[in-house]
């Protein structure tokens, strides 16, 4: 069975509800950076040819912390909605529709979210990622983590 596929002839119409837990290297994420699954909630809205997909992501990310430098694991909760029509279906705007993030198309048979999530995921973590809101990072001149104590440098750094 494919990973975060859904099969268009077992879809009802109207609402269908769908978790998947998903391993890091089933979307190609490496497992240092991804230590546990994707627990993954599916809400697909059916009209016909039609669906739109409203997904919610849990995970964890490890990270190095951009002032002390120490590892840590990241929390990540997101979501996003997309938009699936039949391909050959969008007329003369299917060009410009296909080159959106929100908008995928399918074959009739199955719509693949595996790499729309993939990009989500990796896009939502943290740019200068934190350990905590009040790390207090390394000193300039010596090296020493601030958060373990001051630094004889401390008084310098207040100056």
């Amino acid at each position: 069975m494919a990973v975060l596929r859904l099969d268009l002839p077992t879809l009802r119409s109207g609402h269908n509800r769908a978790d998947e837990v998903v391993p890091p290297d089933a979307l190609d994420l490496p497992k240092g950076d991804w230590p546990v699954p994707l627990d993954v909630e599916l809400d697909a809205d059916r009209l016909g040819d039609q669906v739109t997909v409203a997904v919610r992501v849990r995970t964890e990310s490890q990270e190095e912390c951009a002032r002390c430098l120490k590892e840590f694991r990241a929390p990540l909760d997101f979501g996003l909605t997309l938009y699936a029509d039949r391909a050959g279906t969008g007329g003369r705007h299917e060009k410009e529709l296909a080159e959106s993030d929100d908008v995928v198309f399918h074959d009739g048979r199955h719509i693949d979210l595996a790499e729309p999530v993939r990009e989500a995921t990796l896009l939502a973590r943290p740019f200068a990622p934190l350990c905590r809101p009040e790390c207090q990072g390394l000193c300039p001149r010596c090296g020493a983590d601030r958060n373990e104590g001051p630094c004889p440098h401390a008084a310098e750094a207040r100056a």
